[in-house]
């Protein structure tokens, strides 16, 4: 479909020149994969239901907000729209729609299958034009789940309605060609212990106390957010990090969230390798941010990680089974932790017997791979023909 085309049939459409989309999210999740990258053709308007109101009160008042009242937009809703996008979410509308997905559909955090064949009831009805994963790694999630309650031809059904589009990232400035002397490595994330903050500043301080001491470190996080449910620290984590801070304090530099955004795209390009040893994340944006920026990667083969970050642009650290599975109980033994902790170790000397010649090798084929699988406007492109094909193809 061409652009006067695509603008010839919104006119004809509604008689005004754009069509309206509905966008009820304002998160960064939808921001980066669906408000910046909607077609000028596109007039984005914000419909509220009560349901997200009731949400949007709880957050206000610091409340838990339950995953099927968050992700499940229905009537009654103000203001209309000709066509919906959705993120993580299922709609009981009249009206056509799609959602983009970052693990399965629906999201609802609950065992009760009644309400679970509900929320694929609403996916797989005339409504819902297209079902949007956002990585290899969330399609399998949600063909695996979809076959677990339906049968094969309804699970079916949902896997021909659903695409992967990766989610856009622009190259951005690039830094200085060459190797930092020492080298830089750097960790960003706010969830400093789910992101395997303890286990980079552990596997760094075995460099440091084998007198390796070459290089220099610039990490960013939240040292109070132990407790999460992935790395399941406490306040022991806390006072660990904190002691290897000052232990390391002439070669680590921290520095405590909220960091703005620029100054974070400005560390990235300062540094040479950027670490995010995660133990849970879905799709990890700081990845293509810090490959944009020149710097390698280096991860855990975690969620989608792996499709980004494989042994030709970067450094995959192999997981155990048992973190893997967030089900065990002991994936939060000290043993396993130390295993985890040493193979972020093994990384770390991997990236400092690179090579210039290596380094370059795997920042070029990044590069590459960010603008053959993550262009923006690749990405806006496809987006309109899902919403000019949805809108042709819907009977109310």
């Amino acid at each position: 479909m061409t652009d006067a085309h695509a603008n010839a049939l919104s006119i004809s459409w509604l008689g005004r020149g754009r069509t309206s989309i509905g966008v009820p999210g304002n998160d960064y999740n939808t921001k980066r994969n669906i408000l910046d990258s909607l077609p000028p053709s596109f007039l984005r308007v914000r419909p509220m239901d009560p349901g997200r109101f009731r949400s949007a009160l709880r957050w206000r008042l610091n409340r838990p907000i339950l995953r099927r009242q968050y992700f499940y937009f229905r009537y009654p809703y103000f203001p209309e729209a000709d066509i919906f996008h959705f993120w993580n979410s299922v709609a009981d509308i009249r009206k056509p729609w799609v959602t983009s997905f970052e693990h399965s559909i629906p999201l609802w955090d609950t065992d009760n299958r009644r309400d679970i064949l509900f929320g694929m009831e609403l996916a797989r009805r005339q409504a819902c034009r297209r079902l949007i994963a956002f990585s290899q790694a969330a399609l399998k999630a949600a063909s695996a789940y979809w076959h677990q309650y339906l049968s094969a031809a309804q699970a079916d059904d949902l896997i021909g309605k659903t695409e992967v589009l990766l989610p856009p990232q622009r190259v951005l400035l690039r830094r200085h060609a060459v190797i930092s002397a020492p080298p830089v490595f750097a960790f960003v994330g706010k969830e400093f212990y789910r992101k395997g903050g303890l286990e980079t500043l552990e596997g760094l301080n075995a460099l440091y106390e084998a007198g390796q001491r070459d290089w220099r470190a610039i990490m960013v996080g939240d040292l109070s957010s132990f407790g999460d449910y992935a790395s399941m620290t406490d306040g022991k984590a806390r006072a660990r990090a904190v002691e290897l801070l000052d232990k390391m304090k002439t070669h680590v530099e921290f520095r405590d969230t909220p960091v703005p955004y620029a100054d974070v795209l400005e560390l990235l390009r300062q540094a040479d390798f950027y670490l995010l040893p995660t133990y849970a994340d879905t799709f990890g944006y700081t990845v293509l941010e810090a490959q944009a920026c020149g710097a390698v990667a280096v991860t855990t083969d975690i969620g989608s990680l792996p499709e980004v970050v494989t042994p030709e642009t970067g450094v995959c650290i192999p997981l155990a089974a048992d973190l893997k599975d967030e089900r065990l109980p002991q994936r939060n033994t000290m043993e396993v932790k130390r295993a985890f902790a040493d193979r972020v170790h093994d990384a770390l000397k991997k990236c400092l017997r690179l090579t210039e010649e290596a380094r370059d090798g795997l920042q070029e084929a990044a590069t590459e791979q960010l603008r053959r699988n993550h262009c923006p406007d690749n990405h806006s492109r496809r987006l309109g023909q899902i919403y000019h094909d949805a809108l042709n193809s819907f009977r109310a």
